[in-house]
C-alpha cells in the first residue's frame, strides 16, 4: 500500500466552549490587590470604605441595587407628601359643607341631601353626578349661595392650614456657608481635574488654573485635597437639602395664600396681598450666601396676622342662608357632590401613593438589613484572621492590638485597632502608613483565605512601597508560609523584596521585565536559579567568568547580611543608605564577634574559622579583583572554589529538615525545631 499527501492539512478545528458559569463565578472572588488600592481604600471615608468593601466581596452590584432602591423611595417621597397636602386642602372644602371628611359620612350626607331632593340614594357618587340636579336649581334667583359656601370653604381652609416652615434650618446654613465647609461645587471641579489628569497623564499644566505642573505632582494634590472636602462636602449638602425643605415650605405657604386671596377676590372680598419672601431665600441659597432670617421669621410670623384678617373679611361679608327648599338642598348637594368626588379621588391618589412609598421603604430598609447582617457576618469572620496576620507582620506592636473591621452607622465601616487600651478609628490617627498598609494588606488576604471557593490564586501587585526592610522580609515570609498551597503572582519594583523572596522558596518561577513595546508586549528575562549563588553558576557555565564572579560577589553579600540582620549582629552606625552597602570583610568581623562573645558560639567559631578565612581571601582575590576590573581575572576555577565555599556556607545556616533557617524571631532554632544555634557543623 502507498500513502501519498500534497502537505494541506484539513477537517476543521472545534475549539472548547468556555464554561460561562465557573468564569462568573470565579470573577466574583477575590484575587488581585494593586499597591494604588491599598491607599486608596485607607484614606477613603467610612461611606467610601463601605462600597470600597461591596467591590472587594464581589457585592458591588448588590450596593448599586441598594442605591437605586433609595432613589426610587426618595423620588416616591414628594408624591405621597404632594397627595397628602391635597388631601388635606380638599378636606377643608368639604368640612365647610358641615360634612366630616370621612366615607361613611359623606354617603351618609348625600343620601340625605338625595331624598331632600326627591332622589334615591345611590351607591356611589359617580351614580349621584348622574341625578339631574340642574333642573332643581336656578342660579339667577340665588348668586349668594354660591358666594357664602365659597367663602365659608375658605374660612375652613384657612383654619385646617398649619404654618410650618422651619426657619432654624436657614440658621445651619448660615453658619456653613460663613464657616469652612467644602462647596460641593469645588468636589466636583476637583473631581472633574483628577479625571483630567488620570486620561491625559502627559499633562504640564493644572486644567483648573493652568499652573505648570507636573503630572505626578497633580495628582497627588487633587486626591489630597479631595480627601479633605469629601467629609466638608457632605455637611454642606446637608445643610443645603434642609435649608431648600424649609424654603419649599415657605414658597408653598405664599402659593396658598395667593390661590386663597384670588378666590376671595372671585366672590367680592378684597385680600391683601403676599410679599416674596421666599424668592430672595432660594436666591441665597442658589448664590451661596446667607439667608436674612430674621426677615423670614417675621414674614413666617406675619402670615398668622393675615390669616385672621382673612377669616374677619370672609366672615363679615357672608351671605344669609337660603331659604330651606328643593333649590337650596339642590343647590347644597351639588356642592358636597363637587367636593367629595374631589376628595375621594385625591384620597384614591394618596392612597396608591402611600402604598408606592411604603412598599420602596419596606423594600429598602430589608435591602439594606440583609446586606448589613451580611457585611457584619463577614466582618467577623475576618476580622480574628486580620488580627492573626497583621500579629505575624508586627510582633513587636507592644500594647497595639485586636485590629478589626466594624461597621460605623447604617451604611459606613472603618478599621479600627487597640491602641493602649483606647478602641482608635479610623487609624490615621495612631499608625503610621506603613503599618496601615499592612491592615489593608492582611484584610485582602484574610478575606481570599475565607471567602474564595475556586480560586486558589492571588496577585499582589507592587504592595510594599512604604515597607521598611524588616516588614518586607515578614511579608515574604507570611506569603510563603502561610499561603504555600496558592498560586502567587507578586510583582514588585523592590530589588531587595524580589531577591529575599526569591532566596527563600524554591520551585517559584522568576522573572525580571526587562521592556515593553507596543508590538511585542513585555520583554522578560527568567531568574532560573533561586538564589545569587544559582545564577552565578549558571553565568560560569555559558562561559561569562566576570559576570559569574559578580554575581557571586552579590551572593555572599546577601548571605552575610542576612545572617546579620537574622542573628542581630552589632554593626557600627551607618547614617543612611551606607548602611546597605557594607564591605564583606565588616560583615564578616560583625559575625565574629557575636559568635565570641556568645557562650555557645565560640566553639562554633573555631570550627568554622576558617572557612571565614577563605571566603574573606575569596572575596579579596577572586571577587574583587574581577569587580574592579583588575588586569590579570580570575579563572574558572578560581571562581567555581569560591562559589562552592559560598553555597556550603549558606547551607549551614539551614536546617535540612524543614529548608528553614536556624534562627527564628520567637528563638534560636529552625521552624521545625530540629536544628538549634550555633548549627551543628559536624552533621552538615
Amino acid at each position: 500500500m502507498e500513502i501519498g499527501t500534497n502537505g494541506e492539512l484539513g477537517g476543521s478545528c472545534t475549539p472548547k466552549s468556555p464554561n460561562e458559569t465557573a468564569i462568573e463565578a470565579a470573577s466574583r472572588e477575590t484575587f488581585l490587590l494593586r499597591g494604588r488600592t491599598i491607599a486608596d481604600f485607607v484614606d477613603k471615608s467610612k461611606g467610601e470604605k463601605w462600597s470600597a468593601l461591596q467591590r472587594l466581596l464581589g457585592l458591588g452590584a448588590i450596593d448599586e441595587l441598594r442605591t437605586d432602591l433609595q432613589k426610587a423611595r426618595s423620588e416616591l417621597k414628594h408624591p405621597r407628601d404632594d397627595a397628602t397636602a391635597k388631601v388635606k386642602q380638599l378636606a377643608a372644602a368639604v368640612v365647610a359643607q358641615k360634612v366630616e371628611p370621612e366615607k361613611p359620612k359623606i354617603d351618609a350626607a348625600l343620601a340625605k341631601l338625595a331624598k331632600a331632593c326627591g332622589f334615591e340614594a345611590q351607591a356611589t357618587i359617580e351614580d349621584y353626578a348622574k341625578l339631574d340636579l340642574l333642573s332643581l336649581i336656578d342660579p339667577a334667583k340665588s348668586p349668594m349661595s354660591s358666594s357664602g359656601a365659597v367663602k365659608a370653604a375658605l374660612v375652613a381652609e384657612i383654619d385646617a392650614t398649619d404654618i410650618d416652615v422651619d426657619t432654624d434650618a436657614f440658621g445651619v446654613w448660615n453658619g456653613t456657608v460663613d464657616g469652612d465647609m467644602g462647596d460641593p461645587t469645588h468636589v466636583d471641579v476637583l473631581a472633574a481635574a483628577s479625571r483630567f489628569v488620570e486620561a491625559h497623564p502627559d499633562a504640564k499644566q493644572c486644567p483648573v488654573c493652568d499652573k505648570k505642573v507636573t503630572a505626578k505632582a497633580l495628582e497627588t494634590k487633587i486626591a489630597a485635597t479631595l480627601a479633605e472636602l469629601q467629609e466638608q462636602s457632605e455637611q454642606f449638602s446637608t445643610s443645603e437639602t434642609m435649608a431648600d425643605n424649609a424654603a419649599d415650605a415657605l414658597s408653598q405657604a405664599q402659593k396658598e395664600r395667593a390661590r386663597w386671596r384670588t378666590k376671595a377676590k372671585e366672590v367680592g372680598v378684597e385680600l391683601p396681598a403676599i410679599a416674596d419672601s421666599a424668592k430672595a431665600v432660594k436666591s441665597a441659597i442658589a448664590e451661596r450666601r446667607a439667608i436674612d432670617v430674621k426677615a423670614v421669621s417675621a414674614f413666617v410670623d406675619s402670615l398668622t396676622a393675615w390669616d385672621n384678617n382673612a377669616r374677619t373679611l370672609l366672615a363679615s361679608e357672608a351671605a344669609e342662608p337660603a331659604p330651606a327648599s328643593t333649590r337650596n338642598h339642590a343647590i347644597e348637594f351639588g356642592q358636597l357632590l363637587v367636593a367629595a368626588k374631589q376628595w375621594g379621588d385625591a384620597s384614591a391618589i394618596e392612597l396608591r401613593a402611600k402604598k408606592a412609598y411604603e412598599r420602596a421603604d419596606a423594600v429598602f430598609e430589608l435591602c439594606q438589613s440583609e446586606q448589613r447582617k451580611y457585611v457584619q457576618s463577614v466582618l467577623e469572620q475576618i476580622s480574628a484572621e486580620v488580627a492573626r496576620l497583621f500579629e505575624r507582620l508586627h510582633p513587636d506592636t507592644g500594647k497595639i492590638g485586636s485590629v478589626a473591621v466594624e461597621t460605623w452607622g447604617d451604611k459606613g465601616i472603618e478599621l479600627a485597632v487597640d491602641f493602649y487600651g483606647q478602641r482608635q478609628r479610623p487609624l490615621h490617627g495612631v499608625l503610621s502608613e506603613s503599618y496601615m498598609n499592612s491592615v489593608a494588606i492582611v484584610l485582602f488576604l484574610a478575606m481570599a483565605r475565607t471567602f474564595n471557593e475556586r480560586l486558589n490564586f492571588l496577585v499582589l501587585d507592587d504592595v510594599v512601597n512604604s515597607f521598611d526592610v524588616t516588614h518586607r522580609g515578614r511579608l515574604g515570609d507570611l506569603l510563603i508560609e502561610e499561603f504555600q498551597d496558592w498560586q502567587l503572582v507578586v510583582l514588585t519594583h523592590d530589588r531587595y523584596f524580589f531577591e529575599q523572596v526569591r532566596r527563600k522558596v524554591k520551585g517559584w518561577s522568576a522573572y525580571q521585565v526587562l521592556g515593553w513595546s507596543y508590538e511585542r508586549g513585555p520583554s522578560l528575562r527568567e531568574h532560573r536559579g533561586a538564589t545569587d549563588v544559582d545564577a552565578a553558576f549558571e553565568l560560569l557555565e555559558a562561559g561569562a567568568i566576570g559576570d559569574g564572579a559578580r554575581r557571586a560577589r552579590r551572593g555572599l553579600e546577601h548571605v552575610l547580611k542576612e545572617l546579620c540582620e537574622g542573628l542581630q549582629v552589632p554593626l557600627p552606625y551607618r547614617r543612611g543608605n551606607d548602611n546597605e552597602f557594607r564591605e564583606i570583610g565588616q560583615l564578616l568581623n560583625g559575625l565574629r564577634r557575636l559568635l565570641k562573645d556568645d557562650s555557645r558560639g565560640k566553639t562554633f567559631l573555631a570550627s568554622i574559622d576558617g572557612t571565614l578565612r577563605s571566603l574573606e581571601a575569596d572575596a579579596q582575590a577572586v571577587l574583587n579583583a574581577e569587580a574592579h576590573a583588575s588586569d590579570t581575572g580570575p579563572s574558572v576555577g578560581e571562581v567555581r572554589s569560591t562559589l562552592e565555599r559560598v553555597r556550603d556556607f549558606d547551607a549551614l545556616w539551614t536546617c535540612t529538615k524543614c529548608d528553614t533557617r536556624i534562627w527564628k524571631e520567637s528563638g534560636v532554632r529552625c521552624k521545625c525545631g530540629a536544628s538549634p544555634f550555633p548549627p551543628n557543623v559536624a552533621a552538615k
